[in-house]
């Protein structure tokens, strides 16, 4: 099982997400079949501060929230009303701008 870390640094999620989002240089895009927007940036950090040591398993699946492992991408799902499988590919998208490992 993977897991997602975020970076250490600020611990205002509002600073740290507007400097993420000055990383991307057009929003929203897609990759891999989903939007890549400000909204899903923002919640994913926001997520991944929220949880102690920043740290989630992706736990990533194609299916509804309620059949979806606890993870990033439910939390995800939950919080964007959504149930597209996310977590995965906008964990790599953070990691190109080197904000996760």
């Amino acid at each position: 099982m993977r897991t997602v870390t975020a970076l250490q640094g600020e611990n205002y999620a509002g600073k740290i997400v507007e400097k993420l989002l000055n990383l991307f240089e057009r929003l929203p895009y897609r990759e891999r079949g989903i939007s890549i927007n400000a909204d899903l940036l923002r919640t994913t950090v926001e997520l991944l501060n929220a949880v102690e040591g920043n740290i989630l398993p992706q736990n990533c699946r194609n299916d509804i929230a309620e059949r979806t492992p606890d993870g990033l991408d439910k939390r995800i799902k939950i919080a964007l009303q959504s149930d597209t499988r996310t977590a995965n590919i906008v964990s790599d998208e953070l990691a190109k701008k080197a904000w996760l490992k």
